[in-house]
């Protein structure tokens, strides 16, 4: 019984680090495929990043890495 316990706690963790993934990977899609709707990658991180972002288990932050993600993320070969 309890290594079902823990079985559940492991999916429903995996489950929430997907969707939060997944809510990650939205924000810099368009970044990522070269359709930044603002003219910049500058100016869309400003906009996207200005008021708290709520994830997808509820908690509301800001989004300060992304920047760094991104611009890491386009300086690999």
């Amino acid at each position: 019984m309890e290594e079902m316990k823990n079985t559940k706690k492991l999916t429903d963790d995996c489950d929430a680090a997907i969707k939060t993934a997944q809510f990650r990977f939205a924000l810099i899609a368009p970044l990522v495929q070269g359709l930044v709707p603002d003219g910049s990658d500058t100016a869309y991180f400003m906009r996207i990043t200005k008021d708290p972002l709520t994830l997808p288990d509820g908690r509301c932050e800001r989004e300060r890495n992304l920047f760094l993600f991104c611009k890491n993320f386009k300086n690999q070969p």
